[in-house]
């Protein structure tokens, strides 16, 4: 994996028949920062946006699949929220294969809350499912994924 394979962060201007608008590429810049630090951390290379998916790869024989969410407004309740219709779409809906771990992966730090709510539904169903957020250069996973 090199620097060069990374997904453009730079934002683009956007023309439709009613507006012009200026695109950021958060996403974009968010996936570059967790393959980087599953890289640095874990010697991990994964896989970005592929067949919808944000990010997947394989460590120690388990697959993973994170959904990446940026916060609009710091509103992680709703971006927990979307991204747990996602995880389940792209490992249920036919054709696809499920991952045998999940990861939601937000730009900013949960509420309390939030990771409560992540913890009872991994418990409560027998999810494989992790909740991450950034942290600086680095990123914490607030229940025990398959990586440790």
């Amino acid at each position: 994996t090199s620097e060069e394979d990374l997904l453009n962060e730079r934002a683009y201007m956007r023309d439709t028949r009613s507006s012009q608008k200026n695109v950021l590429r958060l996403h974009a810049a968010l996936s570059n920062r967790f393959r980087l630090w599953l890289k640095r951390r874990f010697n991990v290379i994964a896989t970005q946006e592929q067949n919808d998916i944000d990010l997947h790869f394989t460590h120690r024989g388990v697959t993973h699949l994170a959904e990446l969410k940026i916060c609009y407004g710091e509103n992680t309740r709703l971006a927990i929220r979307e991204a747990l219709g996602q995880v389940f779409e792209y490992n249920h809906y036919p054709p696809r294969q499920e991952r045998q771990s999940w990861w939601i992966v937000l730009d900013c730090i949960p509420s309390k809350t939030d990771v409560e709510y992540v913890a009872l539904l991994t418990k409560r169903y027998q999810l494989p499912l992790s909740l991450a957020w950034q942290v600086g250069a680095d990123f914490e996973v607030s229940t025990q994924s398959l990586l440790s």
